[in-house]
């Protein structure tokens, strides 16, 4: 008979026992690697998410605010009582504007004629109709300052 040749399992083994418990411990470090980077994922989602939710609450604010003076306002001396320094129309936009975090006083600038608020003449609004820019500004969570703006002609073309 030949002899049995066959190895020990203890001695076919010998160089590489503790081979497995390497193998399991690394693919431990690399799961918990991605489960640390999903959080982190998820963490940096729920700040956006929250710049994203007060960036649509200034663009509902402004643009409701101008939409009131557009329905309310048909001349410029009327639309002057929303700007900055207009009185109770203005103290309740502050007012609503005031909650989003960190807020700052909104400036409301009405301007008759012009393209811009530095004065610069444009020939396509007409004389009959006035410029209104809303800025909105406020200080996130994460203490980032953040600035919405919205600038909208109102007015009617007088014709021909």
């Amino acid at each position: 008979m030949l002899p049995n040749r066959r190895k020990k399992p203890s001695q076919a083994c010998g160089k590489m026992q503790g081979f497995m418990l390497v193998e399991v411990l690394v693919s431990i470090l690399i799961f918990a690697l991605g489960l640390v980077a999903i959080v982190a994922l998820q963490a940096r989602t729920m700040a956006t998410t929250g710049d994203v939710q007060y960036r649509a609450e200034a663009m509902h604010l402004a643009n409701a605010y101008i939409g009131e003076i557009w329905a309310a306002s048909p001349t410029f001396a009327a639309a002057a009582a929303y700007g900055t320094d207009g009185g109770g129309r203005y103290d309740d936009f502050s007012g609503k504007v005031q909650e989003l975090p960190g807020a700052a006083a909104p400036t409301v600038t009405i301007v008759q004629g012009t393209a811009a608020a530095d004065g610069t003449p444009a020939g396509d609004i007409p004389i009959t109709s006035f410029l209104v820019t809303v800025n909105i500004q406020w200080t996130g969570p994460d203490g980032v300052t953040h600035t919405y703006s919205q600038t909208s002609t109102i007015g009617r073309n007088p014709g021909p």
